[in-house]
């Protein structure tokens, strides 16, 4: 049996770049806009009625968090 040698080493590396990409804070406003871009694909099939409710009570929770916003995290 051969020995076998196992060698840990450390990486340092330094994480705070300055040209790394900075978040901005966008408005309600913006948000409100991106999320009608993407309901407006889902919208059409409220014309099921079996989905109709299902579709209105997407467009009210994303609507309603975008105003809310719990977390902060429209960025």
């Amino acid at each position: 049996m051969s020995p076998s040698i196992v060698s840990i080493d450390s990486i340092t590396v330094d994480i705070s770049s300055p040209n790394g990409p900075q978040l901005m804070q966008r408005s309600k406003g913006e948000a409100a806009g991106r999320a009608y871009d993407v309901l407006t694909n889902v919208n059409p099939f409220a014309k099921i009625p079996f989905l109709r409710p299902y579709i209105y009570g997407l467009n009210l929770l994303t609507y309603g968090l975008i105003l809310v916003d719990p977390l902060d995290r429209l960025e």
